[in-house]
């Protein structure tokens, strides 16, 4: 009769640990060690021992002792997750379980409690993850492990319940939860954005900078997009897809591939939200004009050429950013074009503060940036938060449904000018 630190009787097999938790040791046929269950809650520990011997004693288990959390990641991938997730999501599942396989993909399946979870999202913490990066693995494992249950091979789901919130912070200090707290963090300024353009206006893919600028798009959407998707006419472009870069997981046959080369793959966008009908502004027609001159000068310099090596040309050869031979355009093009200007601001900036004695002040342009500063701009021009949020493609719990406007009729009635206030 186990007892608890005050001596008190707790029950067979229950007892009270030095760390204060409750544990409850099960003998199992064929099995050499108890297994053992814990809780800071006796009642809770109670519970969970009577179902775990209801089900056992009802022979509904599967359990199993030697598997570990790899093995059954494994397992999982492609017996649950293949039939029915994108190549992509499958991606992501594999790059949110390899964070967190080093301190818990050794584990027994069976022996993984909530302890070990949390410990886990702690590592990740120690290693300067940022918290949507960890709650991506975290959603991982919820998934693996509640499987894991559902088809009992494991008497309890260690990851229900939880949820990993980020670091703890200080009384007073409030996370940026809003897209609109977290967007003014990264906006470019107009001073920027005219030295900016200014640099680039000869470069290639100018027109696709001003796109950005002026239509909030996410850099996947915006790789995406077909001329099919462009009405010059009611001067709007539609949403509706992304592209990603992406490896296989399996062959055709089924077999996991390791070091499968990355593609590009155009896919539907991050959540139903996305799909969207952005209105354009005349600066935005006319640099999606000029970009189409550019394209039918490519075509017509590389002539039966111009597309013979994009993977993506059979099924959509209409797309809209594509390099001079014809190719699907890839971001790192843009991230350079971005790193070059940073380099010739902030060089010599860094040196004039070493001569003056002081902290540079450093500019940061990322493509993302453009998509936060058209945000930016429609707030300050008093757009109805429901509005920008229908634009951008962003949904949140704290705005009602949002209101349809397919052809950008309410922007434009609220506020006519709004689009003049984007830099061009």
């Amino acid at each position: 009769m186990g007892k608890d630190s005050n001596g008190k009787e707790l029950g067979a097999g229950i007892y009270q640990r030095k760390d204060g938790r409750y544990e409850a040791r099960i003998r199992i046929k064929g099995q050499k060690k108890p297994y053992s269950i814990y809780d800071t809650n006796l009642r809770k520990l109670k519970q969970k021992k009577k179902q775990f011997l209801m089900l056992t004693a009802n022979r509904d288990l599967n359990l199993s002792f030697s598997l570990t959390v790899s093995q059954w990641f494994e397992i999982y991938l492609k017996t649950y997750a293949r039939p029915k997730l994108k190549t992509q999501t499958l991606n992501n599942y594999v790059i949110g379980f390899e964070r967190v396989e080093d301190y818990i993909g050794y584990m027994k399946i069976i022996d993984v409690k909530t302890v070990n979870i949390i410990s886990v999202m702690q590592e990740l913490e120690k290693e300067g993850y940022a918290t949507t990066t960890i709650q991506q693995s975290l959603a991982v494992l919820k998934q693996v492990f509640r499987t894991a249950f559902e088809n009992r091979i494991i008497p309890f789901d260690p990851c229900s319940g939880y949820q990993y919130a980020g670091p703890s912070k200080s009384v007073n200090e409030k996370p940026p939860d809003d897209l609109f707290e977290r967007t003014f963090e990264q906006v470019l300024t107009p001073d920027v954005l005219e030295q900016f353009f200014k640099s680039i206006q000869s470069r290639r893919y100018y027109e696709l900078f001003i796109v950005l600028l002026h239509g909030g798009l996410r850099i996947g959407e915006l790789l995406s997009l077909q001329w099919k998707d462009i009405n010059f006419r009611k001067k709007q472009l539609k949403v509706y897809k992304t592209v990603k870069k992406v490896r296989d997981i399996f062959d055709e046959e089924g077999n996991r591939l390791y070091d499968s080369a990355l593609y590009h793959q155009v896919t539907t966008p991050k959540s139903e939200k996305s799909y969207r009908i952005v209105p354009l502004s005349d600066i935005a027609v006319k640099a999606l004009k000029q970009w189409k001159a550019q394209q039918d000068a490519d075509k017509k310099q590389y002539g039966r050429d111009w597309g013979r090596s994009n993977p993506l040309f059979e099924q959509y050869p209409d797309l809209v950013c594509t390099t001079g031979p014809g190719n699907p355009l890839n971001r790192s093009w843009l991230d350079r074009i971005c790193n070059d200007f940073q380099t010739a601001i902030n060089e010599p900036e860094i040196l004039l503060a070493q001569k003056e004695g002081r902290s540079p002040n450093l500019v940061k342009v990322t493509p993302h940036m453009f998509r936060h500063t058209y945000v930016t701009t429609l707030i300050k021009a008093k757009v109805p938060e429901s509005v920008v949020r229908e634009y951008v493609g962003h949904s949140s719990d704290k705005i009602p449904e949002l209101r349809a406007d397919p052809d950008g009729t309410l922007l434009r009635t609220l506020h006519p000018p709004v689009h003049g206030h984007l830099p061009q």
